[in-house]
């Protein structure tokens, strides 16, 4: 099992990463670009929003978000059918936060991050008003540069500096080949649509307001209810498990380790037992299990799997990694030492840099 970070928008873009289709014929549905592009860290900085646009942006996306989050689990005409609901409202409400010159930067932003392959989209086309021939040309050539640099990164024969400097002549030769099917004005409305002067680096990190925990006070043990929203100014790091699942316990030393390392930090642990077995449905075992496996931090039951379905989760155990203002981060689906993996210590590092953060 291998750590799943939420990744670039150019990836989510031909494959949502951060989902498991539901049913296994069934292939991930993409997630438009865009909707990504609202979630990047660095993109309200960017655009330099005033306070009040920040709050409205955040009191925009965030019901979106939640509607987001239960998409992750459904098969993909429901994704479709979901995003045909999120995207409207969303390039609504953004519509109304935004500026004029705010919301053109964001479209150079958006052309910033997928690269030439904006070029694929309808509405950038249409900006430089390309014609059917050109259309068709620059989609084989991106198609043929991009299949070209696959074969590359895969060699096994080459150094990692060799695979770099080969990717970067590949990226070369073909930036040259779509000037060629541009017109002068035509690249010159290229240039002015593209945020070149900001850093690539920054895309790849985005958040996702989380969804709040759903149970009465009685479906807590370890402790009091808790809610996500009393925990701001904490990194909150979730688990959904079972007690039943061998995959979940082996996860339990890394929880201990955990519980022990992080106490007095701002950092709250918590655990969701979604049951799948009658046994683990009854209240009962799950309380001896928790003292008998040395669980002592909060764990939510729940036996309706509420948490599970608004959450869209899909596996135990999965662990998921929050900021300190609510939104999730990071995630690790699976054991976390997985046949050698080091998922604990990577996650242990997103939980040190997210407590780092102000």
């Amino acid at each position: 099992m291998i750590g799943n970070r939420w990744r670039s928008v150019i990836v989510v873009a031909v494959v949502w990463s951060w989902t498991q289709p539901s049913q296994a014929a069934d292939a991930p549905h993409p997630i438009d670009p865009w909707w990504m592009l609202l979630h990047e860290l660095a993109v309200p900085d960017d655009l330099a929003l005033t306070p009040a646009q920040r709050s409205a942006w955040h009191e925009a996306l965030v019901p979106l978000d939640r509607k987001f989050f239960v998409l992750r689990s459904k098969p993909s005409r429901e994704v479709a059918a979901g995003m045909d609901e999120i995207l409207p409202a969303a390039r609504a409400a953004v519509g109304k936060i935004l500026t004029p010159s705010q919301s053109a930067r964001l479209d150079q932003l958006l052309a910033r991050m997928l690269g030439t392959r904006a070029l694929l989209r309808p509405d950038f086309a249409d900006k430089l008003k390309l014609t059917d021939q050109q259309r068709t040309d620059v989609k084989q050539a991106i198609d043929e540069s991009q299949a070209a640099i696959d074969a590359a990164r895969a060699a096994k024969d080459q150094t990692a500096d060799q695979i770099a400097k080969q990717v970067a002549k590949l990226q070369t030769e073909h930036n040259a080949r779509l000037q060629k099917i541009f017109r002068l004005d035509q690249q010159r409305q290229w240039r002015d649509h593209v945020a070149s002067d900001f850093d690539v680096t920054r895309f790849g990190h985005p958040a996702f307001q989380a969804p709040e925990l759903i149970g009465t006070p009685t479906a807590w043990h370890n402790g009091q209810s808790l809610s996500l929203s009393k925990l701001r100014g904490k990194v909150v790091v979730i688990h959904f498990f079972a007690f039943g699942c061998i995959n979940c316990v082996h996860n339990y030393p890394v929880y201990r380790q955990w519980q022990t390392e992080l106490a007095g930090k701002e950092v709250a642990l918590i655990g969701i037992h979604t049951p799948e077995t009658a046994a683990e449905k009854n209240i009962d075992n799950l309380v001896r299990k928790l003292k008998e496996d040395d669980l002592q931090f909060p764990v939510l039951a729940d036996t309706d799997l509420a948490n599970w379905q608004a959450w869209g989760n899909t596996m135990w155990p999965t662990v998921y990694v929050l900021d300190k203002q609510g939104r999730l981060r990071y995630f690790w689906p699976g054991e976390l030492r997985w046949e050698g993996a080091t998922g604990d210590k990577i996650a242990r590092g997103w939980i040190d840099e997210l407590l780092a953060e102000k």
